[in-house]
């Protein structure tokens, strides 16, 4: 049992704006279970760390108060808004997935809305 449970969890699920219930069912656990996570009644065994880990770009360290640093890694790699992206992607079913990739697959086909060679240079070589 942890006294204050994982304040990180709930700021997380805040931030995201789902309830416990919608939370947990989208790491596939029921409600009781995942309450009894992030009020500290129980531990959470490292498969639950793991699944909201990749589901949400975090990191575990970030959730467990071990890290200031929210995202793994590789995402900090990524520009504000194609993280934004990326984590709007991963909240979308995979009929939305499905729908999100062939929209942006119709968009690289718009010669308007390819960088030119000259773009793409300046920006591997910044």
């Amino acid at each position: 049992m942890r006294e204050n449970g994982f304040p990180r969890l709930k700021q997380l699920r805040s931030e995201i704006k789902l309830s416990q219930k919608e939370f947990a069912s989208s790491i596939g656990l029921n409600l009781s279970t995942y309450n009894n996570y992030e009020t500290g009644t129980r531990e959470p065994n490292s498969d639950f760390w793991i699944a909201i880990s990749r589901k949400y770009d975090v990191s575990i360290d970030y959730l467990l108060g071990l890290s200031s640093e929210k995202s793994p890694t590789p995402m900090r790699e990524l520009e504000p808004d194609e993280y934004e992206l990326l984590t709007d992607y991963r909240q979308m079913n995979e009929s939305g997935k499905e729908a999100a990739r062939n929209s942006i697959r119709g968009l690289t086909t718009i010669p308007d809305y390819k960088k030119s060679a000259q773009s793409k240079f300046l920006e591997k070589n910044a």
